[in-house]
């Protein structure tokens, strides 16, 4: 599974290979939704890259080569948007999705374009001011929601945007190069923009817009930065790494937490594919070859899943349900 999402009833999650997977919480079943031939108002590409749900309960799904799928919460089929191109005339991979209004806002790799929920139009947003060849290469990999009027864009290798939705202006285009590639990005309880990727972990300030590296962590990482993903969880920067393991950093004391194999012995892969916390604040751990780990507040290892349990061993997701239930998503299967 690539993605997960969930409401009050369901789960979803999108998969490479076996389109959409919908865990109902109420009947305790599983239903598969695929691409078939000759069955109009199925997805139309089983290869899904994010899922979303908005405000008004619409099931929206990014696909890999066919555009965006999208159904209302009072439909059983769904509406394709694949007509929103870049100049070869190819859609591409959809990054992601940020509501705004009564507009679903869509990272592709055409740019940015959006869909107005009520009429469900499209179209590509074409930005007045945006610096030439920002989408050239490959396009809008990811953005996130600054605040209530503004989007951060981050095309590949093309800097980082502050977008004005209203105005449809770019505000601010920061360039940084030891992170010319973003992987993840999230914002802070204040406001303050986080970036990783193959040059490590930084922080751009809200107010002058600077950019400063977070040394405590990147020395741990010696010439090795590559981290994959980045999460706020209470106040604190959980930070996945490709073969340095994780991190926890305080972004009020300016403390760090290095997790490796060479510190814990519960720890025998240090490539992180994923952090969850829990309702019981226990942490969930993915890795890429050694299954899930779960820990305690204090760090201490509750218990390990690897493929004698659960499906698979390389963990994509992980998340919990209503009843407490938590989910994994492998490059197996569900479990």
């Amino acid at each position: 599974a690539n993605d997960i999402n969930g409401d009050g009833n369901y789960i979803y999650f999108s998969t490479s290979y076996n389109g959409l997977v919908i865990y109902d919480r109420i009947l305790k079943k599983i239903q598969n939704i695929k691409k078939l031939p000759f069955l109009n108002y199925n997805i139309n590409d089983n290869n899904l890259s994010c899922v979303y749900i908005d405000k008004y309960k619409g099931l929206w799904l990014g696909t890999s080569e066919s555009g965006v799928n999208y159904r209302s919460s009072f439909s059983s089929g769904f509406h394709y948007y694949n007509s929103i191109t870049n100049k070869n005339g190819d859609l591409g991979t959809v990054g992601n999705f940020i509501e705004y209004g009564d507009y679903v806002y869509v990272a592709t790799e055409g740019g940015l374009s959006r869909i107005n929920i009520k009429n469900n139009e499209a179209e590509s947003v074409n930005i007045s001011n945006i610096p030439l060849n920002t989408f050239e290469v490959t396009g809008l990999k990811c953005m996130v929601k600054a605040d209530k009027e503004h989007i951060w864009l981050a095309p590949h290798m093309r800097g980082l945007h502050l977008y004005n939705i209203d105005k449809n202006r770019i505000e601010k285009s920061i360039y940084y190069e030891p992170i010319n590639v973003v992987k993840s990005m999230t914002v802070d309880c204040n406001g303050d923009l986080w970036i990783a990727g193959n040059g490590g972990v930084a922080r751009v300030n809200k107010r002058n817009f600077s950019i400063e590296s977070i040394p405590e962590i990147d020395n741990l990482m010696s010439d090795d930065r590559n981290v994959t993903f980045i999460s706020f969880i209470d106040n604190q920067l959980y930070v996945s790494t490709i073969s340095h393991g994780f991190f926890i950093y305080d972004i009020n004391v300016g403390s760090v937490l290095h997790f490796s194999s060479t510190q814990y012995d519960w720890l025998d892969d240090n490539h992180i594919t994923y952090i969850y916390k829990d309702k019981l604040n226990r942490l969930w751990i993915g890795t890429y070859t050694d299954g899930v780990l779960c820990l305690d507040s204090k760090y201490n290892l509750i218990c390990k899943y690897t493929k004698d349990s659960i499906i698979g061993n390389s963990i994509c997701g992980i998340i919990e349900d209503s009843e407490s239930n938590i989910w994994v998503t492998t490059t197996k299967g569900l479990s």
